[in-house]
């Protein structure tokens, strides 16, 4: 258990060297460099001050998200944000609950199994697929590369690229169905905001419904949004073509000012020759500018909890949280010190800069 802490540790901090090469942030985009001005290479995280989601940062978001709703016409939107390590930090909900309809865009599809399924609002599945949107672009992501719902549509299905028969499986073929509750390494307190250490779990494992988009600060990830708004969720198996989903584009104006630097984006990311999605709407195609949202006070809808996720009170001061600070031992991902293993591998894994998983009294797991 401990080596695989280790190793999931690894893949939670990649610091790939995707990021490299020219181009800037872009307008609403986090700088690829720390707050020294540093190039983010896989440690801005923990190289200085801690970085994290702050509660005006998350009112900032879902200000930006909800106008965004507001010029579309959206009826309705659930919108969840989340930390680095997928605590819940905030989920609004306009216009009440939603039913769900899974669905796939392909009508050579068999159908069978969930499809076509429909799920009643008062089953709040609005709130869990939001809620495994955001968690899907927050874990997803790193210093190197930042990955969509959109981009996990792609790389999720039994073919790559879906719909090119006689092809392998994506290169992430399964990892839909991690982070689910049953798994044994996912914490289950994540709606106590006095045990925050994560990984926490995701209703609905990771998602490939476009929507869910990944947050920086300063070059490293914070988090994730995900915007549920037409009552949707399934599968695109055609990638050729670009549309303007409405809770893609809802959650690209929550990302404004915290959207992942361009170079590290998922289309500036190529695999076996093919070039990975990430959103078919960027900020100058949106209905309304993201920087003109008004105050998030001044916006309707209301705070909604998810039962074991996310507890509300009715008071936003208090309900909207601020993210962990990750690689620090209250996210539950620090880097290996003394103590931690015998005194040999500690020093093996120092020297790699090695980070590992401990739990709420900052022991390893």
């Amino acid at each position: 258990m401990k080596w695989r802490a280790l190793l999931l540790g690894g893949v939670l901090v990649l610091g790939a060297c995707g990021g490299g090469g020219g181009g800037g942030a872009g307008q609403g985009s986090s700088p690829g460099t720390d707050d020294t001005g540093k190039s983010c290479d896989g440690f801005c995280a923990d190289a200085g001050a801690p970085i994290f989601l702050t509660q005006a940062d998350v009112k900032r978001i879902l200000a930006q998200a909800l106008h965004q709703a507001d010029a579309l016409g959206a009826a309705q939107a659930t919108i969840a944000v989340v930390d680095r390590v997928g605590n819940v930090l905030a989920v609004h909900q306009k216009g009440g609950g939603q039913i769900l309809r899974i669905t796939t865009d392909d009508p050579n599809e068999v159908r069978a199994a969930l499809d076509g399924l429909t799920i009643p609002a008062e089953f709040s599945p609005d709130k869990l697929a939001a809620l495994a949107k955001a968690i899907t672009g927050a874990y997803l992501s790193s210093e190197g590369n930042a990955f969509s719902t959109r981009t996990a549509n792609q790389i999720v299905q039994e073919h790559f690229n879906p719909g090119e028969r006689n092809q392998p499986s994506g290169p992430l073929f399964g990892v839909q169905f991690s982070q689910l509750a049953c798994s044994d390494f996912m914490m289950e307190f994540a709606d106590d905001p006095n045990n925050r250490v994560g990984p926490q779990r995701s209703p609905l494992g990771m998602s490939a419904d476009p929507g869910g988009m990944p947050l920086y600060k300063d070059g490293t990830v914070v988090g994730g949004i995900g915007v549920l708004s037409d009552g949707l969720y399934g599968i695109d198996k055609n990638i050729l073509n670009n549309d303007r989903d409405q809770d893609e584009m809802i959650a690209v104006a929550g990302t404004f000012g915290f959207a992942a630097p361009k170079p590290r984006r998922a289309d500036r990311i190529t695999v076996e020759g093919k070039t990975f999605r990430f959103a078919d709407i960027d900020f100058e195609n949106l209905p309304v500018s993201p920087a003109d949202a008004p105050a998030y006070e001044t916006l309707g809808g209301m705070l909604v909890p998810i039962n074991g996720y996310y507890k509300v009170s009715g008071d936003p001061d208090t309900d909207i949280l601020p993210g962990t600070a990750f690689t620090t031992a209250a996210s539950g991902v620090r880097a290996v010190q003394a103590g931690d293993y015998p005194p040999d591998d500690v020093a093996d894994f120092q020297a790699l800069q090695a980070f590992t998983f401990v739990d709420e009294n900052n022991n390893v797991r």
